[in-house]
């Protein structure tokens, strides 16, 4: 349910980057997403009898550790433990339905998350991705002229239908029939835009 809260927060934050024409930053919020989206799916896929492993209880440790505290702060510090990305995108790829492994879900996950890293990371290319050869300038403060625009808003679409798809899951899990059901009743409308 957390994470659920924190998509849609996400959701709404994204829509105002959008709005404002920031899509540098809408990216990095992009991939934000879709590793909660992929979190939630984990959890509640396991919830709703799928298969547990030690994986989901490490995974959920993490989740409610705080922060390590340190006194000396150039002294060696313990990170949260944290479950491998691909780890939680291979459990996923085996709730196809037939139980085989789906590698081209992992490949595509993979692809969309180096895709996003050169946004989160500021690389040059993506950066150069700000530069207005009409007016040899950066645009900094939002850049609506941007021929690349009309792509960035489309692939934000995407984030609501997946959202959609988590609410329905967290309700599935939670049991929350009313949620769940008109989780399903959107994504039969989203389904043939989207699919």
């Amino acid at each position: 349910m957390l994470k659920l809260v924190r998509y849609v927060s996400g959701l709404s934050a994204g829509s105002l980057l959008r709005d404002k024409s920031y899509f540098q930053e809408l990216a990095v919020l992009q991939r934000s997403l879709d590793e909660i989206h992929e979190d939630i799916l984990f959890i509640c896929f396991s919830l709703a009898g799928g298969d547990q492993s030690v994986a989901h209880e490490s995974f959920l440790s993490a989740f409610w550790e705080e922060e390590p505290e340190f006194s000396d702060y150039s002294s060696q510090q313990k990170n949260r433990h944290q479950i491998p990305r691909k780890k939680i995108r291979s459990y996923l790829a085996k709730l196809n339905g037939d139980g085989d492994v789906d590698h081209a879900a992992i490949a595509v996950s993979g692809y969309l998350s180096r895709l996003y890293s050169g946004f989160v990371h500021a690389a040059a290319p993506q950066c150069l991705d700000l530069f207005d050869p009409e007016h040899d300038t950066f645009r900094v403060s939002g850049y609506p002229e941007s021929p690349l625009s009309s792509a960035h808003f489309k692939d934000f679409e995407n984030q609501f239908y997946r959202g959609v798809i988590s609410i329905f899951y967290v309700a599935t899990a939670l049991q929350h029939k009313i949620v769940q059901t008109s989780a399903h009743n959107w994504n039969k409308k989203l389904e043939a835009y989207f699919v």
